[in-house]
């Protein structure tokens, strides 16, 4: 349920990206790669990816920096989280 709550809100910050046209396709790239990680169970790289978000500034990562990029982007990384801590569940279920 909470996967899919955050699901809901990411879309609606994509549309809202979109409207604006607020750093809509990178923030649509990030968002594809997330999702194909946590498809393909891959706990590692989604850790990698989580990490290296949360450890760059964000006006490195483009230079039309745009403070709002910044908010979407947390809420992707939430949703990343709770996805990994969902993901660490299943695998220690698996492996006891």
């Amino acid at each position: 349920m909470i996967y899919l709550s955050n699901l809901y809100q990411i879309n609606l910050i994509e549309l809202y990206l979109k409207i604006n046209d607020i750093n809509y396709n990178k923030y649509i790239k990030l968002k594809e790669e997330i999702i194909s990680l946590i498809d393909k169970k891959d706990l590692y790289k989604l850790k990698k990816i989580v990490n290296k978000i949360q450890n760059t500034p964000l006006k490195y990562f483009d230079y039309n920096y745009d403070s709002f990029y910044g908010i979407y982007t947390e809420q992707l990384l939430l949703f990343a989280y709770g996805c990994i801590l969902l993901l660490e569940k299943e695998y220690n279920k698996s492996n006891n």
